[in-house]
């Protein structure tokens, strides 16, 4: 964790695994999802205009698109219609102010999901592919330094931010 003094400043390295598998795809990075709230306009009598109004715990479609330097076999696997266990292991650099130290956490992406493509990308002499394969995810978990900083399971109604299930009271109300 940061804390005073702890200046956070990039991503040293990473790894990709794949059902528990390092993967051997040249990835060049990762488009991690966008978290978006499912919402909706709200307006009305005693509401001065409009109102987004996010639905609790309830997100847009969340994608994670790997790009690919350049395609080999592993890379097709984007184009199996099953769900797949991706995880990213990053060192994360931060530097300690105070005292000096330059440190490296420790970031995990764990997602759960289906590839929706995979982008063939240009064949030129010389060049990389640039391809990018892209999964919808049902299941998303971040953790930094042993702390779980964010859950989100779609299937099992599970929205969770540092620790809160903001799902859990709609859960108890629907008998799960």
């Amino acid at each position: 964790m940061t804390g005073i003094g702890v200046i956070p400043e990039k991503t040293i390295n990473y790894k990709l695994y794949i059902d528990g598998s390092a993967a051997q795809a040249a990835l060049v990075d990762a488009d991690l999802p966008e978290i978006k709230m499912m919402s909706d306009t709200i307006s009305g009598a005693g509401i001065a205009g409009e109102i987004e109004s996010p639905t609790l715990g309830h997100t847009s479609s969340l994608i994670l698109g790997l790009n690919i330097r350049s395609l080999m076999g592993e890379d097709f696997l984007a184009l199996a219609q099953k769900s797949y266990t991706l995880e990213l292991k990053a060192g994360m650099q931060s530097t300690d102010q105070v005292n000096g130290v330059v440190k490296t956490g420790k970031l995990s992406v764990v997602a759960k999901g289906t590839p929706t493509g995979l982008t063939l990308g240009k064949l030129s002499v010389g060049k990389p592919t640039d391809s990018k394969a892209e999964f919808s995810l049902t299941y998303l978990k971040i953790t930094y330094d042993g702390k779980e900083v964010l859950e989100i399971d779609k299937i099992a109604m599970i929205h969770k931010v540092n620790g809160t299930d903001y799902l859990a009271d709609l859960r108890d109300a629907m008998g799960m």
